[in-house]
């Protein structure tokens, strides 16, 4: 299935809005394009990690709840580092999926759970 749902986080939608759209998508979708200004950042990770759980409220199938996820990064301006496409894409999601010292418990986590909830991960 195909859904093409609104961004998050405009000034005129709330976050219960948000959260319910893009939980219901990620139910309800094989594929869900998770899109993402320049590059992936912490607050990214805390907002699907609650998209996630209220998605997750819904479903007690006991199997992961959703499908795929695709991070897609538009205005990637680290062509140089990671190239453009399937194959950069991997190598950038598997450095931030790493899990470090620097990192809040929080996000550590999420790092360790986020393939717990998806089939497939890419970006």
């Amino acid at each position: 299935a195909v859904i093409d749902t609104q961004g998050t986080f405009d000034n005129k939608s709330s976050f219960r809005d948000n959260s319910t759209v893009f939980a219901m998508s990620l139910l309800i979708s094989s594929l869900t394009v998770y899109n993402i200004h320049g590059n992936l950042q912490e607050n990214d990770m805390t907002n699907l990690n609650f998209f996630l759980e209220f998605g997750r409220m819904a479903d007690n199938s006991g199997m992961k709840p959703f499908q795929d996820i695709m991070f897609l990064v538009r205005d990637w301006f680290n062509g140089d580092q990671f190239p453009y496409g399937l194959t950069g894409g991997e190598q950038y999601l598997n450095g931030f999926m790493q899990i470090d010292g620097s990192q809040t418990e929080e996000n550590k986590e999420l790092r360790k759970k986020l393939p717990d909830f998806f089939n497939k991960m890419s970006c």
